[in-house]
């Protein structure tokens, strides 16, 4: 598989986060609207064992999730409980400590480094609007969406690997324009979720394959597959709907889902690719899958046997 990380320029507010299952559902739809139904259903055909393409979430540019590390003792330090509440780590840090990565390691380098919280690039707000009963013409409840407003240089980092035997590196960016252009994510419709494409990278250092490695940073939701030992994660849980002309359908749900969130650690018995699996839990559908395979950066993790 080919590797890209992808730099993108929010140009509205996003009503969805940039999450690694959303990204690939949009780009199939847009796939479809593209290239056609019979292109698809060929990069869909061996998709559960072999994904024509995978998504990373999107993280601020130049930096990547804090890995989740086995608990050390950090002494009574000022910084820990900055350290704790960080959501992101700068790329070249995490870079510098592939192949002797730990807790205790990871924090010594929070603390001479200096570390963007973000905080003054984007707000996360929360937008209250009426319903309104259109057939009596007067106002229901309250109700609230969420959305993130950036900072017009602002810009996220996607990584993902595609399968050159399907898939052209012009079709990717293609589509992943076309995305931006009509939005991606909920309320595209009314103009959430835009973006511009400001630079792609071939085979970034991120994706990289290491020696003397036995675990990898999950930059994905996911779920993890029979090729991992072992790990410290956290999960969230999803309720996911279908895109599309689908989304607009009597039942647009599909069923809950428990992903392991971006920033996971696991040890591996093998070395791969991707990590991870794609999952049907569509209640009326059975030809629709749930991509929850997952981008590793690998690393050595130290004090760890994989034994």
């Amino acid at each position: 598989m080919k590797a890209l990380k992808v730099t993108i320029n929010p140009t509205s507010s996003f009503a969805s986060p940039l999450m690694s299952d959303t990204l690939f559902g949009n780009f199939c739809w847009q796939f479809l609207e593209l290239y056609g139904e019979k292109r698809l259903q060929e990069c869909l055909k061996d998709y559960p064992e072999a994904p024509f393409i995978v998504f990373s979430d999107g993280f601020p540019n130049g930096y990547l999730p804090k890995p989740f590390l086995k608990p050390e003792d950090l002494g009574e330090k000022t910084d820990i409980k900055k350290y704790k509440k960080l959501r992101f780590i700068k790329q070249k840090t995490i870079l510098s400590l592939v192949s002797n990565l730990n807790e205790r390691h990871l924090f010594k380098k929070f603390t001479t480094e200096a570390q963007e919280t973000f905080n003054h690039c984007y707000k996360h707000q929360r937008i209250f609007k009426n319903a309104i009963n259109r057939f009596s013409n007067t106002v229901l409840n309250l109700y609230h969406t969420e959305e993130d407003f950036f900072d017009n240089n602002f810009c996220f980092d996607i990584y993902l690997k595609y399968n050159d035997h399907l898939l052209k590196k012009e079709e990717v960016i293609n589509v992943l324009e076309h995305i931006g252009k009509i939005g991606y994510g909920k309320d595209a419709s009314i103009g959430k979720g835009k973006f511009e494409i400001k630079n792609c990278e071939e085979s970034p250092a991120v994706l990289q394959k290491r020696d003397n490695i036995n675990a990898f940073i999950s930059l994905s939701h996911s779920i993890p597959d029979s090729s991992i030992k072992d790990g410290y994660f956290k999960t969230i849980t999803k309720f996911p709907k279908h895109g599309g002309y689908l989304a607009i359908t009597a039942n647009p749900f599909k069923n809950p889902i428990i992903l392991t969130i971006p920033g996971s650690v696991f040890l591996v018995k093998e070395i791969k690719e991707v990590y991870g699996q794609a999952v049907n839990i569509s209640p009326n559908r059975g030809n629709h899958i749930h991509s929850a395979f997952m981008l590793p950066l690998f690393v050595h993790l130290e004090g760890v046997s994989n034994d």
